[in-house]
């Protein structure tokens, strides 16, 4: 009985490591709906239906909606993610085939210009109200996301948007890594 040729045994071992990635999760204690909305992500990313990402700005548990947030920030932010969008496509349809290299700028502009009006909030008003700060907070962590996403590809930002993991679309903002970037 010697060992299997390498020809038979190639399929059964593409079997057992995807099974492996999909199945073996590693957490002790996973809920059953967890469990299998983290299975079905896992087989998308080896089907290559998915996109993975880094995602640096939002608390990492699934389904971290920010209590915090008000109907007013809500719709700020959606105005900002379409104008987002629409500067996304602007870039596309003017035949940038460079993604990488041609979208962050105008990303980090966007980041730049939310982060000086920030800090010019706090500096004329030093009592300023925690809803404010908050909401410059995520209006800041929302373009910086959106920077991230734009460093790592053309679509990411989708395959985030259909996770329901972008700041805009309601995700609380990482507020130790977010202190650490940006300093308030």
């Amino acid at each position: 009985m010697g060992p299997e040729s390498p020809k038979r045994s190639t399929p059964r071992i593409q079997y057992q490591k995807r099974y492996n990635f999909v199945h073996r999760i590693g957490r002790r204690k996973i809920g059953k709906a967890a469990r299998e909305r983290e299975e079905r992500t896992r087989a998308e990313i080896i089907d290559g239906e998915h996109i993975p990402y880094k995602n640096s700005f939002t608390v990492r548990q699934r389904l971290s909606h920010d209590p915090r947030r008000t109907p007013a920030m809500a719709a700020e932010e959606s105005a900002a993610l379409r104008a987002c969008d629409d500067l996304k496509w602007s870039l596309i349809e003017n035949g940038t085939h460079h993604w990488a290299r041609d979208a962050p700028p105008a990303f980090r502009q966007l980041l730049d210009d939310s982060i000086a009006s920030a800090k010019a909030y706090m500096h004329a008003s030093p009592g300023a109200s925690a809803e404010e700060l908050h909401r410059h907070r995520r209006l800041v962590a929302g373009y910086a996301q959106l920077l991230e996403f734009a460093e790592q590809g053309v679509h990411v930002d989708a395959s985030a948007a259909g996770e329901n993991t972008l700041i805009w679309g309601g995700r609380r903002v990482n507020l130790r890594k977010f202190k650490q970037v940006f300093g308030f």
